[in-house]
């Protein structure tokens, strides 16, 4: 997975037993300059922080494929940098 800045996506790659990566998706991140992005605790779901447009975005992972799902585009983060998920 990698953020494209100015392409404003998520990059998929998948990965074969010999290390090549092919790209399997890019998806919209639904917002402008994706600064950080993370998956939750459980790999489900990857949170994209968009810092120009002040919203975080959710995707759900699909692990067989590892592709990407939207699920929300609009949660209000105002300049958000970095997303963080912790463990109680």
């Amino acid at each position: 997975y990698a953020s494209n800045r100015g392409e404003d996506t998520i990059a998929v790659f998948s990965i074969d037993d010999k290390g090549t990566l092919t790209k399997i998706q890019s998806i919209s991140t639904e917002g402008e300059h994706p600064r950080d992005f993370a998956f939750s605790l459980d790999e489900n779901y990857l949170v994209v922080a968009n810092r120009d447009t002040n919203n975080l975005s959710l995707f759900k992972k699909d692990h067989e494929t590892g592709k990407l799902e939207l699920l929300e585009k609009d949660v209000h983060a105002p300049e958000a940098v970095s997303v963080l998920f912790v463990n109680d």
